[in-house]
């Protein structure tokens, strides 16, 4: 797995839960 390919996808859904979370 590259970890490259998986960083933008990790990161769209982080950023999601720390809005979602305030």
């Amino acid at each position: 797995m590259n970890q490259a390919a998986l960083s933008p996808a990790y990161t769209t859904r982080w950023d999601q839960l720390v809005r979602v979370s305030g």
